[in-house]
């Protein structure tokens, strides 16, 4: 079975399609490919198994949600050796499968129909039950606002309960992505900080996709999930454990409050630029205006002086010019 992976138009449907939650034809299409798969090998069709590939020939694992789902069905019905073979494409990384633990905790309704406060105490009782001794507490979020996007990080590496140290980070992001992948350009940005340490890390975030991204085993954005799972793959080498919580966000959660405000400081900075390109934009147009008036001025006195002139000649024709030193004079006979 020859499978070929899509280009970068699909990639970006992919994405699309697993971000906005969207059913579409090519899922009923998998899904009705995986079962007549599955039907194929448990009555024994010779040709399908024929055409497997054991893994010690072609060791790569697939790439893109479909095919893994494929191999998934493929293990199930007692097919462990197989393996699909696979054109890799440049722009899908090899996917890391290290478990990541995450807790979110499960609401028995819409976010929206909670109230604020409600929400707030839920889980402000549930926050001081982590550890506060030896630990790194990590709160970071992640923002799109049309082209420019950025990331907030706020860290208090605990080494005692009243005892710590808090660190504060804005970062700018690359244009045109998506929030699910500013934010886990958020969590890796705090992976980098605090993998050197060799602490406990307990990470509170306030997307859920970027979570479910985490302990996806066919994530969209899959070169930053791959990099966040080598690094918790790296600290928990060490003896550390990496921990992930949601939490719910805008309900006044103080800590996750201050990342939000963090968050706004770099739209602030380039409003501050703006403004001032602005007015060095609009202090050029008046200098220009001011030189071009001047000019308008001075060529309206050299006209005025003409016409002075003619004027003079006209009333008195026989007027002889003659010059004097470097000013004009005129005799009349």
């Amino acid at each position: 079975m020859w499978i070929i992976l899509g280009c970068p138009r699909t990639a970006r449907i992919e994405v699309l399609k697993a971000e906005l939650h969207l059913p579409s034809i090519m899922c009923r299409v998998q899904e009705i490919t995986c079962r007549t798969i599955s039907r194929m090998l448990c009555t024994g069709s010779d040709s399908l198994k024929g055409s497997l590939t054991p893994p010690v020939h072609d060791p790569r694992t697939p790439t893109t949600p479909y095919l893994r789902k494929i191999l998934g069905v493929l293990t199930s019905v007692g097919v462990a050796e197989a393996c699909i073979n696979v054109v890799m494409s440049p722009l899908q990384p090899t996917w890391n499968p290290h478990c990541v633990g995450v807790d979110i905790q499960s609401l028995h309704q819409p976010k929206r129909d909670w109230l604020p406060h409600v929400l707030q105490d839920m889980f402000m009782i549930k926050l001081p039950k982590y550890p506060h001794i030896q630990a790194i507490h990590v709160y970071c979020d992640g923002s799109v606002n049309g082209s420019r996007s950025g990331c907030g990080l706020f860290i208090r590496n605990y080494i005692s309960v009243n005892l710590y140290t808090d660190t504060e980070v804005s970062r700018w992001l690359p244009a045109h992505m998506s929030s699910t992948r500013a934010e886990l350009y958020a969590v890796l940005e705090a992976l980098h900080i605090v993998a050197p340490l060799h602490k406990n890390v307990y990470f509170f975030i306030d997307s859920q996709a970027a979570l479910y991204a985490l302990q996806s085993t066919s994530p969209m954005d899959c070169d930053l999930v791959n990099k966040c799972v080598d690094l918790i793959h790296a600290i928990e080498g060490a003896g550390a454990t990496v921990h992930f919580t949601w939490i719910p966000s805008h309900v006044g959660i103080p800590l996750n409050e201050k990342v939000t405000t963090l968050l706004n400081v770099p739209y602030k900075m380039i409003q501050g630029t703006l403004a001032l390109s602005t007015l060095w934009v609009m202090l050029r147009v008046a200098l220009r205006t001011l030189y071009i008036v001047a000019i308008v001025i001075s060529w309206s006195f050299v006209a005025i002086g003409a016409v002075a002139l003619v004027f003079t000649m006209h009333l008195s024709p026989r007027a002889v010019p003659t010059l004097m030193g470097d000013t004009l004079h005129h005799t009349t006979g």
